[in-house]
């Protein structure tokens, strides 16, 4: 049992604390420390998630009114850790922390085991908090917030944070070491900009907030989040896909390299497994703290603005069917259409939707307006606007104004399409029989007149005819239009005769090849590329039967070309006047191990020699 406990300081790392009292006691080692505190002799001195806090504060009930929950939510990185993570993981931390159960696993659960962002190497202090906290206790304490990964600057001074002498993580696993003035070495960071430090300052709030409150986010929900903001940014396509090279272009030139440096979190769009990437895409991984908070700030959002942001699904408009907007249908505000797409535009970046309804009447929308009874443009009136515009107008002789009225739209759109009306009527009226026959008399004698001429060539001649006659019957046109011909003057290929002239090239470039210094190899790549017809003799060797066998009896395979290339350092070696040894001959032929069974026999055979 313990006689007495020093006082837990507010926002003090529970590591502070233990090595406090180690300091008071006088024990002599670190290991009676453990036996008074956690029942246990080999305590690990664990900054960031310690273990055992259940068996702690058994002992400390005797002194201060403080319980698990406390003591784990303002003395850990509990929360900084588990924000991020699912509810049920989130738990298994907490009761691991507490029992002492499952050492291992409470740094994997919360993914910093295999983060890419490492712990700081040594314990970090504020020289002004330092003097302060002597001014004030007599004495100085490790604090939570300056230890914490992605802290840098003191947030309260708005100063770069120093780096102590004592390791975060001790190769004497169990030793708890104390802070104090003397400790103080450096400052952590040197020559940054004012923008920079800034950036730090802002950063360290979040990730201080992130250590202090639980948000219990739901990482499919904070993705969700996530794109719609980038969507904001017109950084998603309309298929809803992160545009990242984009986005990592603005990620960088909103932070700078300097503070990504820092951080640990560069991002490279080339780079298959940037964190970017992987984090605004679907995943299971579990991320860093510091780098959500650095894309929540880059998306211009706090950690509680985000909470209340709307999740929106992939479809910014909902989900269908919606309701037809054209007044002069039966079906009008009714949901019935199924087709919408999609589109952005060029100048805001704002989604606008489509909206089709099968009565031909199409109008748009943008993702900016909540009122579903909100037409943006109409894109299309339909058969059903059109006839009843004509029926009003024409029929029921209401005027130009009563119309618009009614359909909710200008009177000048009415004047115009009740007009148009009749326009579409002359269109669709049928062609008259002896004036398509009279056409395609005069289309026969055009081709008559242009026997060696091309379709395309005849079409010039009379292009308002063969327009006539492509509208009101294609099937006649194409079937009296003269059929594309070959071009006799084109040039037919004398593949024989360019067998041979291939053949005597492709003899006098493996000649030559044989006599480069250093040895080439001779394959069909080398041949093509010396005589400059490598497509030629890759694509087309079946029409070449002389080239072909000429090429196949000069060709190499991987150990033919060895033992040529071993020959050659063996002369060179000679002539040199080296000893010839087997490292050396592999080395400078430049083999590579396993070598061929001939290969290697003929080295033997000439060192035995």
């Amino acid at each position: 049992m313990i006689g007495f406990i020093p006082k837990l300081y507010s926002n003090e790392l529970l590591y502070s604390f233990v090595a406090r009292y180690h300091q008071y006691c006088a024990n002599k080692s670190p290991k009676h420390t453990s036996i008074d505190l956690f029942e246990h002799p080999m305590q690990l001195a664990v900054p960031d998630l310690p273990l055992k806090i259940g068996k702690l504060i058994n002992h400390l009930s005797l002194f201060i009114d403080l319980d698990e929950e406390e003591l784990i939510n303002s003395h850990t990185f509990y929360n900084y850790y588990s924000n991020f993570i699912s509810l049920d993981k989130k738990a298994f931390v907490k009761d691991a922390m507490i029992s002492g159960n499952n050492k291992g696993a409470v740094h994997m659960m919360t993914g910093v085991m295999a983060s890419a962002i490492k712990d700081k190497k040594f314990f970090h202090h504020c020289p002004l908090c330092l003097d302060e906290d002597i001014n004030l206790y007599g004495e100085t304490y490790w604090r939570v917030d300056h230890q914490l990964p992605g802290v840098f600057v003191c947030v309260r001074h708005n100063i770069v944070l120093h780096e102590s002498s004592v390791p975060y993580r001790s190769k004497q696993r169990n030793l708890f070491v104390a802070a104090s003035k003397n400790h103080c070495i450096k400052p952590c960071l040197n020559n940054i900009s004012l923008k920079t430090l800034e950036h730090l300052c802002c950063l360290a709030r979040h990730c201080i907030k992130i250590a202090t409150k639980s948000y219990n986010f739901e990482i499919k929900i904070l993705q969700s989040k996530y794109k719609n903001l980038l969507r904001q940014k017109g950084l998603l396509t309309i298929n809803g896909i992160v545009k990242q090279k984009e986005l990592s272009e603005q990620f960088k030139l909103f932070y700078g390299e300097e503070v990504l440096n820092i951080l640990q979190s560069n991002v490279c769009y080339e780079d298959s497994n940037c964190w970017l990437k992987a984090l605004t895409r679907k995943h299971r991984k579990t991320f860093h703290p510091v780098r959500h908070i650095l894309l929540i700030h880059f998306l211009g959002e706090t950690l509680e603005s985000i909470q209340h942001i709307e999740n929106i699904k992939d479809n910014p408009f909902g989900d269908g069917p919606y309701i037809c907007l054209n007044k002069a249908a039966d079906h009008y505000e009714r949901p019935i259409i199924t087709k919408i797409e999609i589109t952005s535009c060029s100048k805001t970046k704002q989604l606008i939707g489509t909206f089709k309804c099968e009565c031909g009447f199409y109008y748009t929308r943008k993702q900016e307006f909540s009122n579903v009874y909100k037409i943006s443009r109409i894109k299309q009136f339909g058969t059903i606007w059109l006839n009843t515009v004509h029926d009003l107008i024409h029929t029921k002789k209401m005027s130009y104004r009563a119309v618009a009225r009614q359909l909710d739209v200008d009177t000048n759109t009415i004047i115009k399409y009740s007009k148009e009306k009749h326009l579409i009527a002359n269109k669709e009226k049928p062609v008259d029989n002896d004036v398509c026959k009279i056409k395609k008399q005069e289309w026969v004698a055009l081709i008559e007149k242009n026997k060696d001429h091309s379709i395309t060539r005849i079409r010039r001649e009379n292009p308002a005819l063969y327009l006539f006659l492509y509208r009101n019957d294609k099937k006649w046109l194409n079937d009296n239009s003269p059929k594309k011909v070959r071009d006799s003057n084109k040039t037919i290929i004398d593949w024989d005769n360019r067998d041979l002239i291939i053949k005597n090239e492709i003899l006098m470039a493996a000649s030559h090849i044989l006599k480069h210094e250093p040895p080439r190899r001779i394959t069909i790549s080398s041949i093509g590329s010396e005589i400059g017809k490598r497509t030629l003799l890759q694509k087309h060797m079946h029409k070449l039967p002389k080239s072909n066998a000429i090429l196949n009896n000069y060709l190499e395979d991987t150990s033919v070309f060895q033992l040529r290339r071993v020959r050659f350092i063996l002369s060179k070696l000679k002539e040199r006047n080296e000893e010839i040894t087997e490292w050396k001959v592999k080395r400078v032929a430049g083999l590579k191990t396993p070598l061929k069974p001939e290969v290697k026999s003929l080295i033997k055979e000439i060192l035995e020699n």
